[in-house]
C-alpha cells in the first residue's frame, strides 16, 4: 500500500533505558497505568514507581500538591483518595436525585441486543454486534429510528462518531458517511486483511493475521499508515493521539502526534 499520510514519529524501543520507560508510562493515568503493569513483571514494578503517582494525585487533588514526604505510598494514597471522591459523588447522588430530569423514550422497532450504547448530541448510537447497530434521533418526548443494520451480514465492525457512522465490510473496505445521508457509493479505502481493531478517536488501528503488522488508518480520509514488526504485537494501548504498542519479544513502539 502507498504511503500517503505524514510520517509518525515511531520510536522502536528495544532495551531503551528505564528512565524513559517511565517517561512513556508518565503519559497513563490512574486507571491505565495499572493495565500496563500487566505486560510483565519489569513494567509491573516500573507501574509502581512512587515517581508515576506522585504527580497523578496532585494533579487530581490539588490539595496534596504541596506534599514532598519521601516515604509516602502514593500508589495507595491515590486509590483512597479515589474511593473517597467515589463514595461523596454517590451520597451527592442521593440528595439531589430528585432533581433530576429525566425522559422515558420506546424504542421503535428494536432489536433488544446491546453491545454498546453511546449517546451524541442527540443521537443514540446502539451497538447490536461489533459490525451492527441502531441509531435513533432523541426529540423531547420521542424518538425515531434513522438507521438499521442488525440484518445485515456483509458489516464487520461499525461505530458512529461525530455525526457519522463508520463501517468496515466483510471485505475490508472502509465506509464514512453522515447519518442523515444515503449510504455512499465508494468507500474510503481497502484495508486488507485484519485480525483485530481498535479505534480511538479519529484513527483505526488494524493488526495483521500474524500479528507482525500495525496498520493506521485515519476514518475521515482513508490515508494510512502500515509498520512491520520484529515479534507477535501482544498489547496495543492508545490515547490523546498517542498509542503504546507492545511485542512479545519485548520491544515497544511508541507513536506520537497521530
Amino acid at each position: 500500500m502507498v504511503n500517503n499520510m505524514t510520517p509518525f514519529s515511531l520510536i522502536p524501543s528495544i532495551r531503551i533505558p528505564e528512565e524513559v520507560q517511565l517517561k512513556i508510562l508518565s503519559l497513563l493515568d490512574e486507571k491505565e497505568l495499572p493495565i500496563a503493569g500487566l505486560v510483565n513483571k519489569h513494567w509491573q514494578r516500573m507501574a509502581q514507581d512512587p515517581s508515576l503517582w506522585r504527580p497523578i494525585c496532585q494533579r487530581r487533588w490539588k490539595n496534596l500538591s504541596h506534599s514532598s514526604s519521601p516515604g509516602k505510598n502514593w500508589r495507595k494514597i491515590c486509590k483512597k483518595q479515589a474511593q473517597m471522591s467515589k463514595t461523596m459523588r454517590l451520597t451527592k447522588g442521593e440528595y439531589s436525585k430528585n432533581k433530576c430530569k429525566e425522559t422515558i423514550y420506546k424504542l421503535p422497532n428494536f432489536s433488544g441486543k446491546i453491545l454498546a450504547l453511546k449517546r451524541e448530541k442527540q443521537f443514540a448510537f446502539i451497538k447490536a454486534t461489533a459490525g451492527t447497530a441502531q441509531i435513533y434521533h432523541l426529540g423531547e418526548k420521542s424518538c425515531q429510528l434513522v438507521y438499521d443494520n442488525v440484518k445485515e451480514e456483509n458489516s464487520r465492525l461499525i461505530h458512529y462518531q461525530e455525526g457519522h457512522i463508520i463501517q468496515v465490510t466483510q471485505e475490508g473496505q472502509l465506509y464514512r458517511w453522515k447519518v442523515n445521508e444515503a449510504f455512499p457509493q465508494t468507500s474510503l479505502c481497502y484495508l486488507g486483511n485484519f485480525e483485530n481493531a481498535y479505534l480511538a478517536q479519529n484513527h483505526l488501528f488494524l493488526v495483521n493475521p500474524h500479528r507482525t503488522q500495525f496498520k493506521i488508518v485515519d476514518v475521515r480520509t482513508g490515508l494510512s499508515y502500515h509498520k512491520n514488526t520484529c515479534a507477535p504485537i501482544s498489547f496495543i494501548l492508545c490515547r490523546n493521539n498517542q498509542a503504546l504498542i507492545h511485542c512479545l519479544d519485548g520491544s515497544l513502539y511508541f507513536i506520537n502526534d497521530i
